[in-house]
């Protein structure tokens, strides 16, 4: 049986602050997303911690890899092989950007664009 250990590791207050200024499968399921993630972590392996620039860059790489292969197991998870259904969540799981929230896309671009510069 799972355990919810939300309560415990977040305050109940952040919880719900954190739902009401977010979409679930919104701007941070995207492509856009995992590309803003490899070059925050590859900035932080190198910065932060002092590694070797290629040792940085595969560090974000992976992080990017495992980023991918999360939205990559969601959108097969939207396919219903035994029902043999397509649930209304395919096609939200693997996308470049969130062009629903279109400001929040174009903001996550310029600070991608930011990190790398």
């Amino acid at each position: 049986m799972p355990v919810d250990l939300g309560p415990s590791l977040c305050p109940p207050r952040a919880l719900q602050i954190f739902a009401k200024f977010t979409v679930h499968r919104g701007i941070f399921h995207s492509q856009l997303a995992a590309i803003f993630f490899l070059l925050v972590s590859a900035a932080a392996a190198y910065h932060l911690f002092g590694l070797a620039t290629v040792t940085a860059w595969l560090v974000g790489c992976f992080v990017a890899l495992g980023y991918m292969i999360h939205l990559l197991l969601d959108e097969i998870y939207s396919v219903d092989i035994t029902g043999a259904r397509v649930k209304k969540s395919f096609g939200t799981a693997l996308k470049f950007a969130s062009f629903d929230q279109f400001k929040t896309s174009v903001a996550l671009g310029i600070a991608t664009v930011a990190v790398f510069s």
